[in-house]
């Protein structure tokens, strides 16, 4: 517990009333992009943050904003993982939220109260704070905002506590902020209320710890798990976005962030797609219209089949990329005219989807430029994105053994090199080619692509579609289980499959085998309410089959 109140006002009056006794740095919301550690709290008159930063403790230099982010679908937990530091963040009420540091060395952290959206039009806020009452607590400090209207007449003050339980020291008052230091294994709990009944009861530590305990355990219950190889870290990895906590597009941050910052924001929301995790506003926030953003916005409808979400981000892609001005391509360069088709095929695949009346010209432009593999292959070496454009390509061109042949090469290249954007990429990569959606198929119907290992490994717990998946691979067979339930099974040899959907009354799927397997069908796959005698056996040798089951019809052909 803190013994001395840092924040303690010696010259607040001493009925509680406002008093200007200390402004804590802040910085305005339009001129600074708010960071990717800033925790957020909507109050009843604005948008209040909790800005941390950690800094090395024996240089004094801020760590660097690299960390790993995991959100659970019910937005009531979060978790940060940083460079010899770890933050969880659960919600504590609909006005608090409460959160946990731990440090794994010694460091230091900064944090800075910040009030930066005022939610009615006529408010504009002071961006000052003001110390509010001289409470008994020794662990707390109640801040407030004015709030004023056009006239400058001060018409709403919001107060805002924030209390820090824990420490072995006391913190500090400086001008970065409140600081403290935590020693390796040592922890601290935060809580931070907005409004009136927020500040009136501040919880113990004991009450933030066990609340804390327990939402991390149910967000566990959850979480996808692996076993065997590089697999096995998927419990830790495979909820993540690495990068940047999201924000609400409509806070314009768009136009403050570098382009390098962009381009990573791309990448982290690709990544988050690639985990079945999608960072809706990311995606539009940090879009800018070009192949990123086009391959973030088909692969994100994939996942999710939201198709409000697809005509919002086909309306971007049009505006960036008209039609009209398709004579344009042949001024640019090759690489600069593979990226433009690749956007086009995007588009002709979403306008497709949505019906709208531009496919026709946009399957011309295409036919045109006669846009193929060769035009996929240039991107592949000149873009971030390299690695899944290489993983689209070979899904276009049914390439199986491609597929096998880069996942072992993703999964070497990330157990390799230094932890970074790219190197979760080409990790989410491999994910994908064991278990994932095939993005690029030309029936958009929910279809699964699985196999392409020849190392024993397991995960389960992976949610798509509302349904929990898993597969099952050892050395000679395979099984894939959706909600618990085997739906395939091969025994005998390594396999591939591809377009694994749901038909009425059955399934179909490609399938690539070396020398011959005993296929088992359980189908419906995806559907809860299974019919009887849906089971289904049959033996492929080897070779590239395509097999369509229909009320226990078998159509087997060669592909």
């Amino acid at each position: 517990m803190i013994n001395n109140n840092p924040f303690k006002n010696t010259n607040a009056p001493a009925n509680g009333g406002i008093s200007n006794y200390y402004s804590l740095p802040t910085t305005t919301f339009l001129s600074t992009t708010l960071k990717p550690n800033t925790l957020q709290i909507v109050g009843e008159s604005g948008v209040w943050s909790l800005d941390i930063t950690p800094y090395s403790h024996t240089q004094n230099k801020p760590i660097a904003n690299g960390f790993l982010y995991a959100k659970e679908r019910t937005n009531r937990y979060a978790l940060v993982r940083g460079e010899g530091y770890e933050i969880v963040e659960a919600s504590y009420s609909k006005r608090a939220i409460a959160f946990k540091i731990s440090a794994k060395e010694e460091l230091s952290f900064v944090l800075n109260v910040r009030s930066f959206e005022a939610l009615s039009p006529v408010m504009a806020l002071d961006n000052r704070f003001w110390f509010a009452s001289n409470r008994s607590s020794e662990n707390s400090i109640v801040l407030a905002n004015k709030y004023t209207e056009n006239n400058g007449r001060v018409s709403l003050i919001e107060k805002c506590v924030l209390q820090i339980v824990g420490l072995e020291e006391d913190a500090r008052v400086s001008e970065r902020g409140i600081e403290f230091t935590l020693r390796a294994t040592e922890q601290v709990y935060i809580y931070l209320g907005v409004g009136e009944r927020a500040c009136a009861r501040t919880p113990k530590l004991n009450e933030l710890r066990n609340g804390i305990e327990a939402r991390t355990f149910n967000y566990s219950l959850g979480t996808p798990v692996g076993q065997g190889g590089l697999f096995s870290e998927l419990s830790r990895l495979l909820p993540t976005v690495y990068g940047y906590k999201t924000f609400d597009e409509n806070m314009g941050i768009n136009a403050y962030l570098s382009e390098s910052a962009n381009a990573d924001m791309e990448i982290c929301a690709l990544v988050g797609i690639l985990a079945f995790d999608v960072p809706y506003e990311q995606i539009i926030c940090y879009a800018k219209g070009g192949l990123h953003t086009a391959i973030n916005l088909w692969c994100a409808f994939m996942v999710t089949r939201n198709h409000d979400f697809l005509k919002r981000g086909y309306e971007l892609l049009l505006k960036a990329n008209p039609i009209e001005k398709w004579d344009r391509l042949s001024t640019l360069s090759d690489c600069e005219r593979a990226e433009k088709l690749f956007i086009y095929d995007i588009m002709e695949r979403a306008s497709r989807v949505l019906g709208t009346e531009d496919n026709e010209g946009i399957r011309a432009i295409l036919e045109r430029y006669n846009f193929d593999d060769k035009d996929i292959s240039i991107l592949c070496d000149n873009s971030p994105f390299g690695c899944f454009i290489k993983y689209l390509s070979l899904l276009r061109a049914n390439d199986f053994d491609g597929i096998g042949r880069l996942r072992s090469e993703a999964l070497s290249r990330y157990a390799s090199v230094e932890k970074s954007l790219e190197s979760y990429l080409y990790y989410f990569v491999a994910l994908n080619a064991t278990l994932g959606i095939n993005f690029y198929s030309n029936d958009i119907r929910p279809a699964l692509n699985f196999g392409a290992s020849s190392d024993d490994c397991r995960i389960s717990n992976l949610t798509v579609w509302s349904r929990k998946l898993g597969v099952n691979l050892l050395k000679d067979s395979f099984s894939l289980l959706v909600d618990s339930v085997c739906v395939f099974e091969a025994v005998g040899d390594t396999i591939f499959v591809s377009d694994f959907k749901e038909e009425i009354g059955g399934v179909s799927f490609g399938i690539s085998i070396n020398k011959g397997a005993t296929i088992t069908l359980n189908y419906p796959p995806f559907s809860k309410n299974k019919p009887k005698n849906s089971t289904f056996r049959l033996r492929l040798e080897g070779g590239k089959w395509f097999v369509r089951v229909k009320n226990n019809a078998l159509k087997v052909e060669k592909a």
